[in-house]
Formats: C-alpha cells, structure tokens, sequence
C-alpha cells in the first residue's frame, strides 16, 4: 500500500498537487445535499401518510405549517425535494465536470512530460528502446488516468457519500443502519478474497498484451511490402491474433467482474428492504410510520446501489490498473537516472570554429565487453571533405554519433579550436545529418525542408535558395503542387535521389555548416548516386562535410580520407594513398568495399 501512494503521487505534478485538495474540497457538497434530500423525501413521507404523525415527529415544524391545508402542505414539501434534488444534481454535474477535467489535463501533462523526457534522454537509451514501446508508454498514461486517478476520485467522492448516508441512517434506525453495514462489509470482504488479487493479474496481462499487440501491428504495417514479397501476413495475422487472445480475455473477464458487486449489492438491499418490513411489522409500528422509515431507507438504497458498487468497483480498477501505473513510474525512474546524460533543451547561435580535433577517442556500448572505437585521432579543418570508409562494424557511425553529442565521449577529448567543447547546442547548431533512411514527415515538401519551423516564420526566399543548391527545382515542378504537394509517409512518392536531395536542402535552409553523410548514398543505383555526389562536390570548401561510405568512389572528392577497422584508424590521407595503404597492408580490400 506504502508503495502504491509513494507512485500516486510521484505522478502528480506540481499543479495537480495544488488543486487536488480544492477538488477534495469539493467533495463535501455532494454527501451534505444527499443526506438534506433524503431527509426531505422522509418528511415527504410522513406528510402524505399521517400529518398529525409529520407535525409529532417534526414538532419544531409546526407554527409553519399551522395556517396550511393537507395539500398545500404536500404540494410544498414535494416542490421542495425536488428542487434540493435538482440542485444536488447540477451541483454534482460540475463535480464530476471538474473532477474529468483535473484527470485529464494530468493524462495530458504527462504525455508532456514523457515526451520531454524522451526527446532529452541519451542516444543510449534509445537504442535500446524500440519505438513501439516508447509509444505504448505515453498511451499508457491514458492508462493511469482513466484506471488509477479518476477511480480513486470517484471512490473518495463515493465514500464520502456512501459514509454521510449511513450515518444519516443510523440516528433514524441505529439497528437497521448496523445490519445493512455489515452486508456492505460482507460483500466487499467477498469482493477483497476472491477478485482483488485477480484483478491485478488480468492487468499485468493487459498491461504486456497491449504492448506487444501494438508492436506487431506496428511491425507488420511498416514492413508491409517486404512481408508481402516474402507470403508471410498468416505469420503476423496469427501472431496478433494469439496475443489479442489473451488481451481480449482478460479484458473481459475484469468487466464481468465488475458487475457483480452490483448485483449482489441490490440482492442485499431487496432482502434487507423485506426483512426490514416484517420486523416492523412485528414489533407493532404502524402503516404510516413503516412507510415513513422504508421509504428513507429506500431513498437511501437508491443513492447507497451505485454509491457502494461505484465504490468496490472503483477499487477493483484501481488494483486492475496498477501495473500500467507502475510501468509509468519504472520509466520516469529509469529516465531520472540517465539524466546526466540528457541533451540540454535547444538554443540558438552556433559555436564558431576553424577547426575540429579529436584526441584518443574511446567507447564502448554499455552491452558491449570491446570498445567500438578505440584511440581515434583525427583533425577536421573547416570548409575540408573528409571521408571515413569502413566495413561495417568498423566504428565509422559511433565515431560520427559522439561527434554529433548522441554519445557521452567516456576518454578522449573533441576540440574546437583546441578548447573544449562549451555548449553541446550551440554546437550542434553547426551539423546536418543525412542518414541513409532520410527522416520524412507525412506533410507537403515545404514543411519537410524547414522541418520544425511554424508556416507563418518560414522564410520563402531560402526555401527557393534551398531548392536550387539541392537542385529540386526540376522536381518541385513535376509536382502537382509545387512545395505544397503531400509527399507521403517516408516520402514515399519520392524516388530515393530525390529524398537524398530534400535532405540536403534541409541542410542548406537551416544553413548548417557541417553536414554529415551516413551512407547517404549507399541504397541508390550509379547513375542517382553520381548526381547526388555531384550536388556534394559543389559545396567543396563551402561547407564542412564528413562523408561515411563503403564504395571508394563516393568519396574521391574528400581532402582526407579515414579508413575504420575495428573501431581504429588503419589508413589516413588521400584518395589515392589510402587506396595504396590499403593495397600494401590488405588483400582483403575489394571484399571489404566496392572499386569503382
């Protein structure tokens, strides 16, 4: 229980921890106005079955109602508890009206503070979290709101209730009041033995099921056209079906469950109603009063049905949605800990530089036991091409993912101008990266360009700049809407070349001074890579460019080039001397790349 509050209200932010007790405040009107209305229908009661009774039980009533007749006396009362009612119910609207708006507003804040989380955690962490997962977290916090908060609301609220009623009730009819609380205890004791410990299975199986129900849904649409190829759709339709079997399941037997506090609850109160009858019966109270008393109680069970189902109910969802919380909490946990190695937020301006140096460069991956590079050591003059080749595994991308501050330098230093780097945003402010898969946003041309930038702060003039350093004028005039054409998920009504060039007009309107090129070429045929490159040797001495290939000859043009292996440098210098270092020292060359 200690562990369950400790991660409530971890989850409550400041705000929410500031309204949270008005909002309990307001919880008190309700159980007040439904204790004054059920009081007024007894009054109701006794008034039409025997007023000389009404006037005897009430008898500070009765220079009120001296001068009115039977009817009118009636007439008034009855106007009267339906206005208290009507009031109760406009006022518990806004309750609950406040109450989903506070819940709702946190599920929101959250998804936020996920999202902030997410986008400042280290690359580390990234790589080893799939998107699918870190997707099903942020619903998840739907999860916690909708299953932890708003039920535990609610059953303060009901229990507020549900505790003025039964005290109401025990002044009228303490013996009365005593045996229907003991049938409340004996239901919810039932409720706790056999559902409780339950309810928290079903939810740790809904809680993984959805996960992985939402991974291969995931899974099997983006990878749509190789699995169509292949004929394997029944592998993934059978796999998607097998564990929305369980989720299914155990989906519906928590809902079942959820019925049944109800139906024992109005059992209860239907042999408790009857009992009640004959006892008084028995004992000798007369029509008048027994329809006074029974018909308080009944008013009271009608508000008792709901509130006490709402209650075990309530709680039952609270232990059913307990694990998605917990995963909620596991992961604010897991990203508290990698803080340190957080980006901090964006800012602008840019770290001047003439030169980038890079001393005795190590890392190794945290599930690595073998250092992906080790004592790197390189200069980048400013307006220079370097080229780094490499078979794959060599360390070219690791070398290139510390460079750009994904990853923490463990030993080793990364100057500028032979100082350290001070602002890691200011610095990245200086790098474009173009990736072999470009980055593209379901969304016209234009907004894939300036990436980020609100319509009404894009700047036309460099989008046309852009445009013609990219060499995409040709394209954007094949298409229908010029750069307000939609291009598709991944630019899917591109062709490659194409995507690679929407790519570097991104870099050239964000006016980036050094762009990265991670095998940005390797997926195009010959013809389409050369015209790529060609745009790249125009930049030559422009901007700073760092190209990452496994063909030679995409990086013939580059000032120095690097050769990898094994996450060290084993050739430095031109085209032509690290193709003759390579012949010397490896036979193995042309395994390893492509001569052209």
């Amino acid at each position: 229980m200690k562990e369950f509050f400790h991660q409530y209200f971890f989850l409550l932010d400041q705000e929410a921890k500031k309204k949270l007790p008005f909002l309990i405040m307001t919880f008190l009107i309700a159980p007040l106005m439904d204790v004054f209305g059920i009081g007024m229908i007894g009054l109701f009661l006794a008034l039409i079955s025997n007023t000389e009774h009404f006037i005897k039980m009430y008898p500070f009533n009765q220079p009120i109602f001296a001068h009115l007749k039977h009817a009118q006396l009636i007439v008034i009362t009855g106007l009267f508890v339906i206005c208290t009612f009507l009031t109760k119910s406009v006022a518990c609207y806004y309750i609950q009206k406040n109450t989903s708006v506070f819940s709702f507003k946190l599920a929101l804040r959250l998804k936020l503070r996920l999202m902030k989380a997410y986008q400042s955690a280290s690359y580390s962490f990234h790589l080893m979290k799939n998107s699918s997962y870190l997707l099903n977290r942020m619903i998840q916090a739907d999860g916690y709101v909708g299953g932890v908060l708003l039920p535990s609301l609610t059953f303060f609220s009901n229990f507020l209730v549900g505790l003025a009623i039964l005290f109401f009730l025990l002044v009228m009819h303490p013996f009365a009041t005593i045996v229907l609380g003991i049938l409340f205890a004996l239901i919810f004791g039932l409720n706790t033995k056999f559902f409780w410990k339950k309810s928290i299975e079903l939810g740790q199986v809904t809680a993984s099921s959805g996960g992985e129900i939402f991974k291969t849904i995931q899974q099997a649409l983006h990878g749509l056209k190789e699995i169509r190829v292949l004929g394997t759709e029944q592998y993934f339709f059978d796999k998607l079906k097998f564990i929305a079997k369980d989720f299914a399941y155990s989906q519906g037997i928590y809902n079942a469950y959820q019925l049944i506090p109800r139906y024992l609850i109005e059992s209860a109160l239907i042999i408790f109603a009857i009992a009640l009858c004959l006892i008084e019966l028995a004992i000798g109270m007369t029509p008048a009063e027994i329809v006074t008393f029974v018909g308080i109680f009944a008013a009271a069970g009608t508000r008792l049905l709901p509130t006490v189902s709402q209650i075990i109910s309530g709680l039952n969802q609270i232990r059913f949605s307990y694990p998605t919380m917990s995963c909620i909490y596991q992961e604010f946990q897991i990203l508290t800990e990698l803080e340190h190695e957080a980006i901090p937020p964006a800012c602008d301006g840019k770290l001047l530089f003439s030169e980038i140096q890079i001393h005795h460069l190590h890392y190794r991956y945290p599930t690595s036991k073998k250092d992906a590079i080790s004592d790197i050591n390189m200069t980048i003059p400013k307006g220079q091409s370097i080229g780094l080749i490499g078979a794959s595994g060599s360390g070219k991308s690791t070398l290139v993912n510390i460079l750009l501050g994904l990853l923490p330098i463990q030993s080793g230093q990364i100057l500028i101008d032979g100082q350290p780097i001070s602002n890691i945003r200011k610095w990245l402010n200086n790098f474009a990266y173009i990736p072999q898969q470009i980055f593209l946003l379901d969304d016209t041309l234009k907004n894939n360009i300036t990436l980020g930038i609100e319509n009404n702060k894009i700047d036309e003039k460099k989008i046309q700049k852009a445009l013609q350093m990219a060499r995409l004028e040709e394209v954007v005039s094949d298409l229908p809407e010029g750069v307000k054409s939609i291009i598709g998920e991944n630019g899917v009504r591109l062709s490659g070349g194409q995507r690679q060039r929407v790519a570097l007009a991104r870099a050239f309107y964000h006016e980036r001074d050094i762009i990265i090129m991670d095998e940005a070429t390797s997926a195009l045929d010959n013809e389409t890579e050369q015209e790529v490159i060609s745009s790249i040797q125009t930049l030559h001495g422009i901007k700073t460019l760092l190209i990452i290939a496994h063909r030679l000859s995409t990086i013939q043009c580059c000032d120095v080039i690097y050769k990898l292996g094994d996450g060290k440098i084993i050739a430095a210098g031109s085209y032509k001397d690290v193709v003759q270092s390579c012949k010397r020292n490896e036979n193995r060359l042309h395994d390893e790349m492509e001569l052209y």
